[in-house]
């Protein structure tokens, strides 16, 4: 087969040519569209500034505003690509305790030339401002989850345990304490530390000093013992009676973290039995066991006791 190279080259010719009108066609069609005026919604972030210092704003204000933007289509092109500067501005440098009225109008949307607002949808925002006011706060332990199974949590601690906190004075008076963010203890059998930051109460505003806090995590294995004879007494006795109780003792079970079993004291341990108000008789009663703090009762034997008033 034979080619004639001057026709390919006639031809290839030809495909630039018409590749070139067309892209000169496309242009010139894109000047003449963008050229037109149009009217185009838009939904634009809300920058709030210059917020007073010695004021807290209250209302939660919109993230974005909706507006209605009246241009040629090369601007509003334009306008849509550049992201950096597509907002809506609001100084509350203004702000005054009690409810301020803004209006939102075309300074605060800062369009460039060539570009108008026709509308703004929300255009008007009641705001709220409260002063500002600081005290010292305790730091309440937020934990999750569980330590290995034969193992307790023996103590949780914030270092520090109190922080600044700074916000509404309305809100401000009733709040004693914060939490910080979950600590997960999930599966641990072993103290650990944990740095972590503090949760904001509701509503907007509030600022930590410090921000984060040291969780402290004291955890320790399970321990149980058993007590064979814990006396039992009987408490609030009718006057002049004769009280006998069958058995005067009880056999608990109990558990604990190690180190509190291991310096635990049968004369810590109170179990009683509440007589006030009964008169002569035979009775069947319950006792109210007292344990030191963290230790648990696993059983109790007997769960009731003969008591005979004479």
């Amino acid at each position: 087969m034979v080619y004639n190279l001057t026709q390919m080259g006639r031809k290839l010719i030809d495909f630039r040519v018409v590749g070139l009108a067309l892209l000169i066609a496309v242009l010139l069609w894109f000047h003449v569209v963008t050229e037109k005026e149009y009217v185009q919604e838009l939904e634009v972030p809300l920058k709030i500034e210059n917020e007073p210092e010695d004021l807290v704003l209250l209302t939660m204000p919109p993230r974005t505003v909706h507006l209605k933007v009246r241009g040629n289509g090369k601007e509003l092109l334009k306008y849509n690509l550049d992201r950096e500067h597509r907002f809506c501005r609001l100084d509350i440098s203004n702000g005054i305790r009690g409810e301020v009225l803004y209006t939102l109008g075309e300074e605060n949307v800062g369009l460039a030339y060539g570009l108008h607002l026709v509308d703004i949808s929300n255009g008007q925002l009641k705001f709220r401002f409260d002063r500002r006011a600081t005290k010292s706060v305790g730091v309440r332990v937020n934990t999750t989850g569980a330590p290995k199974e034969g193992y307790t949590v023996v103590r949780k601690r914030a270092v520090p345990e109190e922080v600044s906190l700074s916000g509404p004075e309305s809100l401000i008076r009733n709040t004693d304490f914060v939490e910080n963010e979950p600590v997960k203890i999930d599966d641990r059998n072993k103290p650990f530390q944990s740095r972590t930051k503090l949760m904001a109460p509701e509503g907007r505003g509030w600022v930590f000093s410090p921000e984060s806090v040291l969780v402290e995590i004291s955890i320790e294995k399970l321990l149980a013992s058993t007590y064979d004879s814990v006396p039992v007494i009987v408490v609030n006795k009718p006057g002049g009676r004769r009280i006998s109780v069958t058995p005067d003792f009880i056999k608990l079970i109990l558990s604990g973290a190690e180190s509190s079993m291991r310096e635990m004291d049968v004369a810590r341990i109170t179990v009683e039995i509440e007589l006030e108000g009964l008169s002569k008789g035979e009775y069947s009663l319950p006792a109210r066991i007292k344990l030191p703090e963290g230790v648990n009762l696993i059983s109790a034997v007997p769960k009731r006791f003969k008591v005979v008033i004479e």
